[in-house]
């Protein structure tokens, strides 16, 4: 359970965790439980948002609801959706709608396991101080990467998202900021096995003494 005040958890972004059927391939659940250095994939991802000390919330498919729990995921931080809910638009508001007065947020895919506690607290910062542009996203090595950053500004709007379509329209209406990153990580999503070898090597350097 987080540990984080109300007060300074509405101070903070939020970091939700996608964890929906409509955002992985066709064997994603089997690729989400591959085991990595310390876990899983999935709980790997978890963890490191966890290290980050940002406020957490997982949208995910209901199968994972037991698993998440066991993981020490809080009730209220968990937000579980029909398949029918699971494209990508209502995944995300219903992440904002469990978070709704934070600062922003971070949209993190459950896949991305090798995404470091410290890029998502650089990229939290970059969401708080991005005056001119309400999207913030990492850019590593002149590639563009995820998670994806939103400033508090946009919370109607995010609410208001539905399907992949809807997204798109609101990443085009609205001026983003790259923040550069050495995080190799923020390019890599486990939505294959060749993409889950490149995640434990990661993994492996991160872990390194």
């Amino acid at each position: 359970m987080s540990s984080s005040s109300p007060a300074l958890a509405e101070a903070q972004v939020a970091v939700i965790v996608l964890a929906v059927a409509r955002e992985r391939a066709a064997d994603g659940k089997a690729l989400l439980a591959e085991p990595m250095a310390q876990g899983t994939v999935l709980t790997t991802t978890l963890r490191h948002v966890r290290a980050s000390g940002l406020p957490l919330t997982m949208v995910a498919d209901a199968v994972w609801r037991a698993e998440l729990l066991r993981e020490g995921v809080a009730l209220n931080e968990l937000v579980t959706l029909a398949p029918e809910q699971a494209a990508l638009g209502l995944a995300i508001a219903a992440g904002v709608t469990n978070r709704p007065n934070v600062a922003g947020w971070l949209v993190l895919p459950a896949d991305m396991p090798a995404v470091a506690p410290d890029t998502l607290r650089r990229l939290a910062q970059a969401v708080q101080e991005a005056h001119e542009a309400p999207m913030v996203y990492p850019e590593h090595r002149g590639q563009r990467g995820q998670p994806m950053g939103f400033a508090g500004e946009l919370c109607a709007d995010l609410l208001r998202l539905t399907d992949d379509d809807s997204v798109r329209r609101l990443l085009a209406r609205f001026p983003t900021q790259p923040v550069p990153v050495p995080d190799a990580g923020v390019l890599v999503r486990v939505r294959q096995r060749a993409a889950l070898a490149t995640a434990q090597r990661l993994q492996e350097i991160e872990t390194s003494p």
